[in-house]
Order: C-alpha cells, then structure tokens, then sequence
C-alpha cells in the first residue's frame, strides 16, 4: 500500500490544505498528515487533528511536538528524520506547497507532488488566517470556522435592554444573532408563573442555548451576536431555585468569548409577558454575578451605560476594535 504524507501546523487548517491532502487521497492507499504543535500555537494541536478527521474522515493524523523535538522550522533534515522515526517507515509520496518539498521528499527517498504553489487555485494561508481572521472565515470549514468567528455576548440582569442592544448591533452589522431560548421555553408555557421549576429544566435551557449558538457560529458572518449565554441560566438556577449549580456554571466558563457587553441595570423596570421579573435587589445581584463572571474569562469586558442609543455607540465602538486585523503570529513553514 502507498502511503502519502502531508506535513505542516495546520494552524488552522484551511481549504488549501484540504486541496493538498484530497490530493494526497487521490493518488494514495494511505494518507497522513503530521500536525506540528509548538507551545507558542494558539490552538491544541490534537484540535487541529481532530478538525482535519471531521472534513476527511479518511486521513489519519499524528502529532509532533517541535519543542520537544528541538527542531527549527527551516531544518529540512531534521523533519525527514522525525518524519521517519512517526510513521516507523519511510512514505512513499509527500505533497506540499512550500519550495522546501523536493528535498524533504528527497531525504526520505519519497516522490514529491507540488500542489498549487503559486496559491492560484486556493490563494489563502494560515499566516494570513491568523492575522486576521474575520476576513477570511469563508476559506474554513464550518467546524473550523466555528472556532475562530468572533463571538460577541451580551450580558444583563432583568428589563436592563439586553435583547434591545443585541437586535440593534444584530442590525447595524446584518448578521443575525442568536435569541435566548429561555425566553422561548418560558413563554410557551400556558401559565409559567405557576410553574414548578427543576434543576433539568435550567440544563436543557443551558444545553440548547449553547447547541444553538454553536451552530450558528459555523455559519454566520462576523461577529455573531449571542443575547445571553450558558452562565446566565446557572444564574438564574440560583434565582429560582436557592442553590447554585457548579457543574452548569464550569461548563460555561469553558465556553470562549470575544467580547463581554453589559448592560447598566440602572434602567426603568418594566415587566415581560411571563409576569416573572423581579426588581430591586435580585436586579443588583444579578448584574454583579454577571460582571464578575466576565471579568473572570479572558476577554474584553465593556459595561454600556446611559439611555439606549449610547449604549449602542458604546458596544459598537467595542465590536469594531474586536473585528480589527490582529498581528500575525511568527511562522515560515506555513502548511
């Protein structure tokens, strides 16, 4: 059986490297592709692997560790040896984009396929990915593309304006946002101020809002606009039935985020059709669970303030700095 490598970070993954290793399927029994992961890389190596299973099912991936390895990027000799020492064998085809494939293959007795050097039939890099982005989110697949949108969340405690400003920055962007589906479940219920809330009730909520979101971020265009998130049905387990939820709230602080939005809740209380609102104090200790919450996670967090059209300055203000090109991380072997 042949086999074909294909080398490279992969950070991310993009379809460039999809041409390269469809290539590398069309002409091989056997397929691998070898994920070179370095402290400085941003996202798991093992992630990256994984993203590369979920588009080609039929490409098997190894990891190397550079750090451990002890190798440069340009050490051409050194990764025919660490090639071989992974695959416990020689490969029979290598394919690449880069001008340093022919001698690699060469060292490893293999056949060397270019494959779009020019960057003709796929003009996209990792390199450029990474320095920005929310430009270049449509060269990769949904899954991976889920990883990178930037995701904006707003947060707020009860009748502060919350899902007026997500509407309105979903508005100015025109790109949909993703709507609380507490809401939704509250509001289809017959009478829910008799209702008698449970603990499954808050996880299904949590559970739906983030399958909701999660999918949505394969698709949508930047920035996605989530009213609400997982941590606020924790808080409101705490509210409506006294005790805190702590596996509820982990899962949520695992959840990453761009951008925290805020809302004062020093706004006029009006109540919602559900008749389940409370002012005062739960309004003020809400809003403190929430701040401290995304103070908490590493992300900016931006408390907008003042009557409904300076709030939607304030937060666009943030999202524009949010949606900016970012510098590039160091990189020379690209694929």
């Amino acid at each position: 059986m042949s086999l074909g490598v294909v080398i490279g970070k992969f950070l991310p993954p993009h379809r460039g490297h999809e041409l390269l290793l469809e290539r590398a399927l069309s002409e091989c029994d056997e397929v691998v592709a070898i994920i070179c992961g370095a402290e400085w890389h941003d996202v798991d190596a093992g992630l990256r692997g994984e993203w590369i299973g979920e588009s080609l099912p039929r490409v098997r991936t190894l990891v190397v560790d550079q750090d451990e390895l002890g190798l440069a990027d340009d050490d051409t000799q050194g990764w025919a040896r660490a090639t071989i020492d992974v695959l416990g064998r020689y490969p029979d085809v290598v394919f690449t984009s880069e001008d340093y494939g022919p001698r690699y293959a060469a060292l490893m007795h293999a056949r060397h396929v270019m494959v779009d050097r020019a960057r003709r039939a796929r003009p996209i890099s990792a390199s450029a990915i990474r320095a920005n982005p929310q430009a270049h989110l449509d060269w990769l697949a949904p899954h991976v593309r889920a990883h990178y949108v930037a995701r904006v969340c707003v947060l707020g405690a009860e009748s502060s304006g919350k899902t007026m400003l997500a509407r309105a920055l979903a508005a100015h962007y025109g790109v949909g946002f993703v709507g609380e589906f507490g809401r939704f479940y509250t509001e289809a219920m017959p009478e829910p101020r008799r209702y008698t809330w449970r603990t499954t009730d808050f996880e299904r909520i949590a559970g739906t809002q983030a399958a909701i979101e999660d999918d949505a971020a394969r698709w949508t265009a930047p920035p996605l606009i989530a009213d609400t998130n997982p941590f606020v049905t924790a808080v409101f387990h705490e509210a409506y039935l006294g005790t805190r939820h702590p596996e509820l709230e982990a899962a949520a602080r695992q959840r990453r985020y761009d951008l925290f939005l805020i809302c004062d809740p020093a706004t006029p209380f009006k109540q919602d059709a559900t008749g389940l609102r409370r002012d005062g104090d739960r309004r003020t200790w809400m809003h403190r669970r929430y701040c401290e919450y995304a103070e908490s996670q590493q992300a900016r967090v931006v408390q907008v303030r003042g009557p409904h059209e300076s709030r939607c300055a304030q937060a666009v203000e943030a999202v524009d700095q949010l949606c900016r090109p970012t510098s590039s991380h160091r990189s020379s072997r690209d694929s």
